[in-house]
């Protein structure tokens, strides 16, 4: 499989927040972005590149874009998926769960990288 994100979308840049690796679910803060770390965030997009704090980096903001992203554990094929720790992302689950896309296929474990088609802001199956 390959690393790259797929057509939908010209990525757009934003200033880091923090460290930020490619493939990860990112958000906005206070004007910069930041990985993830709750499934409650609100995805804005994923990074294209890894960045350092105050550098630039392209992000993929398009809903409907095919993006890759990293697994936090093992996704079954067509599972909604919410974002958490470390900007990876699982098996959407709980009532306060905010979805950021549907699995493309299946990931095996804990850093697999995931083909999704990224969908923001969608509520879990478990709260809708």
């Amino acid at each position: 499989m390959s690393q790259e994100n797929y057509a939908g979308s010209v990525p757009v840049s934003f200033i880091a927040g923090g460290a930020i690796t490619r493939n990860a679910a990112v958000k906005l803060s206070s004007g910069a972005v930041v990985v993830t770390t709750a499934i409650t965030d609100h995805v804005l997009g994923v990074a294209q590149q890894d960045a350092a704090s105050g550098e630039q980096v392209a992000v993929l903001t398009s809903p409907g874009s095919v993006a890759t992203m990293v697994a936090s554990a093992a996704i079954a094929v067509d599972a909604m998926v919410m974002p958490g720790a470390a900007g990876k992302v699982a098996t959407a689950a709980g009532v306060t769960a905010i979805t950021c896309g549907q699995a493309l296929e299946a990931a095996a474990a804990d850093g697999s990288l995931v083909r999704v088609l990224f969908r923001p802001g969608v509520r879990s199956p478990a709260n809708t």
